[in-house]
């Protein structure tokens, strides 16, 4: 893609310095690499919104988003995950995954089928960095917060449709 192999540097205890080269994929920071990521994954997006129209599908890179019912929301995350395995030979790490719950117990999200390795959380989480959660309802709700201050003006159902999860994980390669 790039015309010429990039090298890539290691520095590790106990074996010092070690330099390989790369001709495979793209370069860390790469913006065409990115690119080219989100119009392979596209499709797949598109086709698991189709399949799960009871589901909303938000994706921003390699974060992926699934909002909808617990039941629903748990089989369109095995679904991604397959999707993912099968045709971009990479692989969701259930371990990096997490899920939001704004009602349903996360004993109830498990029992709707959210695979173990999936953290729950029920009083919040950060998706793109920015907070979600159970907290922060009343100041969504535009009701005085600590402090006195006033919050923004949505209603919960704004943020995460009641009774529903949010499961989400990023994709990594798969190794090999």
């Amino acid at each position: 893609m790039y015309g010429s192999a990039s090298s890539i540097i290691s520095n590790e205890s106990g074996y010092g310095r070690s330099e390989a080269l790369s001709s495979v994929g793209s370069r860390q920071g790469c913006s065409w690499g990115s690119f080219l990521y989100c119009l392979t994954i596209h499709p797949l997006l598109k086709q698991l919104a189709d399949e799960f129209s009871g589901c909303v599908i938000r994706a921003f890179a390699d974060d992926a988003h699934i909002i909808g019912p617990p039941e629903l929301a748990a089989l369109a995350y095995k679904r991604w995950r397959f999707l993912c395995a099968a045709l971009l030979q990479g692989e969701l790490n259930d371990s990096k995954s997490k899920c939001y719950s704004l009602k349903t117990s996360a004993e109830g999200v498990r029992a709707a089928g959210m695979p173990i390795g999936v953290e729950i959380a029920t009083d919040g989480t950060r998706v793109l960095g920015g907070p979600l959660g159970s907290r922060l309802l009343p100041l969504l709700r535009g009701e005085r917060g600590a402090g006195g201050h006033r919050g923004l003006r949505r209603h919960q159902s704004d943020v995460v449709p009641s009774g529903e999860a949010l499961p989400y994980g990023g994709f990594s390669s798969a190794p090999g």
